[in-house]
């Protein structure tokens, strides 16, 4: 289960920088138009597995960063 969760968290990383770099235009125009509920909930999932990926590593940093941002 800790290798599933390590390479699920390794993924997510690639997702997340994709997911970032389409969402770059709203950043420049100062809205949210165009961000949708299941970016938000890629994001949140995302969050999840990090937490449970700094439990399984022992990982206070990772969980408390992580944590902070959800």
């Amino acid at each position: 289960m800790k290798e599933i969760v390590a390479v699920i968290f390794g993924w997510g990383w690639v997702q997340r920088a994709l997911v970032c770099a389409a969402n770059r235009g709203c950043v420049r125009k100062k809205t949210d138009e165009g961000i949708s509920l299941v970016t938000f909930g890629g994001f949140s999932v995302l969050q999840m597995v990090g937490i449970v990926h700094g439990v399984y590593q022992r990982d206070l940093s990772l969980i408390l960063g992580m944590r902070r941002v959800c």
